[in-house]
């Protein structure tokens, strides 16, 4: 269900994430508030709704870490972000097929430093996978799947193995 606000909420939740662009220590919040005549259940409701977050293993991080925007993005989604996180970089992830989905799900997960990535793929890389096949490109054709995605994946996600 899609939700509505009136045009002085709407306006008020655009001006605090507007400022919020940038990370702020809660007292500058609650000054920004009152001087703009902001409510604080605005500020809870942006809370609510995870337009903005107070989770500190999310904000930890410098926003140039490798996985900074994944932080972000699940802890968006669920309310036990750094759970879901921890275990993911103390997870082993095994991915059969290297192709197509596989191809753009094993960048997906080495996006979230999982401990350890076991891929599964028999298969060699052919001209007709590069329209649709993102890691590969005319110097891997021939050269096995698994092979030149492990390849690709640990220059740019150093820490998976």
């Amino acid at each position: 269900m899609q939700e509505s606000y009136e045009d002085k909420t709407f306006n008020q939740v655009y001006v605090l994430l507007k400022y919020l662009s940038e990370p702020k220590q809660l007292e500058e919040i609650f000054e920004f508030l009152d001087n703009h005549n902001i409510s604080r259940d605005i500020f809870e409701l942006c809370l609510g709704k995870k337009y903005i977050t107070d989770n500190q293993y999310v904000l930890q991080n410098d926003k140039e870490n490798i996985d900074y925007k994944n932080r972000l993005y699940v802890d968006c989604c669920y309310s036990n972000s750094e759970e879901i996180l921890r275990r993911m970089k103390d997870s082993t992830l095994i991915n059969i097929g290297c192709g197509g989905i596989g191809n753009y799900l094993m960048y997906a997960y080495a996006s979230y430093l999982p401990k350890k990535i076991i891929m599964i793929d028999g298969d060699v890389v052919s001209i007709s996978n590069l329209n649709r096949q993102i890691f590969f490109d005319l110097s891997d054709v021939n050269r096995l799947k698994c092979d030149v995605l492990k390849e690709k994946l640990s220059k740019r996600f150093t820490t998976v193995k």
